[in-house]
């Protein structure tokens, strides 16, 4: 489930943002330093290893440093230097890459489909997390990309290994499983309060947004005083917003954390790291769709119940506003309010729905990444 909603992520960012035209490192080392972390020693060391273990096992495990990620986040860089090269063989996909960012400070293990049964998510967010990233914090890039290679290789030689690797991670980190459920329904029931807060402000919110725009075209509420009362209707509609979504996401990200051990880093990170204008392109987007459905729905009841479209300029009906809307300040009202008798009770109900094997060199086998592994940022 959660690697279907990464890979999903990734398919929508690659959407949104384009297909980049950027080119990829050509990997011809199964240890690649370009950002010159490593003495010439040490990466003749860290090749060695590596090679004896693709040697021995068929398993490859690459690593790659580079100097910046430039406009592009560390999750889809990894993929595809990972899917053009091929790293691991054709049809068990056992390939595995370390990808470190030098200026960025980002790391992250890109798995193929052939380890991530043996080299989960959960491992790797761990692996980065409590190996890595405590030696890239001294400045010991080396040391510390070293070290995870050795649990990997020991991780995918012993499977019991694995599992005390795993039991020894979550052990330290204190939480058991009763602990998690138990704080993640104390953390639902306090957001829920918040959330069902949030749902009745924007209820009320969008059922006056459609009557305001249901008295315009009616005539009820004048043209003159229409910018000031959506401005007073706005407000409660964003902070309702703010309310229901803020706590939903939240609780969203702390789910995914406590009950499938994901790598909250992992999903912040691409959020961050995605091109400023196509997030606000996307709000605009959202904004658009939600205060232009009002105005369909107005529109529709005002041409079935009413007696059809006028407006008026000057005068609003005050006895509509205060029938009709939560928020009927008479502050915003402009010109002369007549006093006109309602032409009939017209009461409608109104819902609205939005949504290789040598020493000294190295080529990809054809392995696969589906987009499982873990990144980090230190």
């Amino acid at each position: 489930m959660k690697k279907c909603f990464f890979i999903l992520l990734v398919c929508c960012v690659n959407f949104f943002t384009g297909f980049s035209q950027q080119t990829y490192p050509q990997l011809h080392e199964i240890c690649t330093d370009q950002s010159n972390i490593m003495s010439y020693e040490q990466l003749l060391d860290l090749r060695e290893k590596l090679t004896d273990f693709e040697t021995e096992t068929s398993h490859q495990i690459a690593v790659l440093t580079i100097a910046n990620l430039g406009n592009e986040s560390i999750e889809n860089y990894a993929l595809q230097v990972f899917e053009q090269n091929r790293i691991g063989q054709a049809d068990v996909d056992n390939g595995l890459l370390i990808l470190f960012s030098a200026e960025d400070r980002e790391v992250r293990i890109e798995v193929g489909y052939g380890l991530e049964p043996i080299i989960t998510d959960g491992i790797s967010s761990r692996l980065i997390r409590n190996i890595m990233i405590p030696e890239f914090k001294e400045h010991r890039y080396f040391e510390g990309i070293d070290l995870a290679t050795d649990e990997i290789i020991k991780i995918i030689r012993d499977s019991r290994y694995a599992e005390e690797f795993a039991y020894t991670e979550e052990t330290s980190n204190g939480t058991s499983f009763w602990g998690k459920f138990f704080f993640v329904l104390f953390i639902g029931a306090f957001f829920s309060v918040f959330f069902y807060i949030g749902i009745r402000i924007l209820k009320n919110g969008y059922k006056d947004l459609v009557n305001l725009y249901r008295g315009l075209f009616s005539g009820e509420i004048s043209v003159l005083s229409f910018p000031f009362r959506l401005l007073g209707v706005c407000f409660p509609i964003v902070f309702g917003m703010v309310f229901t979504f803020a706590p939903l996401f939240s609780f969203c990200l702390m789910l995914s954390q406590f009950v499938f051990d994901a790598d909250i880093n992992t999903l912040m990170n691409g959020i961050i790291d995605s091109e400023f204008f196509n997030v606000i392109n996307f709000l605009i987007l959202v904004g658009i769709f939600l205060l232009s459905l009002p105005v369909i729905i107005a529109a529709l009841i005002v041409k079935r119940y009413d007696k059809g479209f006028k407006l008026s300029f000057l005068e609003s009906n005050m006895s509509y506003i205060k029938k009709n809307m939560s928020f009927n300040s008479s502050n915003f009202s402009s010109g002369s309010s007549r006093s006109r008798s309602s032409s009939s009770s017209r009461s409608s109900g109104y819902s609205s729905s939005s949504s290789s094997s040598s020493r000294s060199s190295f080529s990809g086998g054809g392995g696969r990444s589906g987009g499982g592994g873990a990144s980090g940022r230190w």
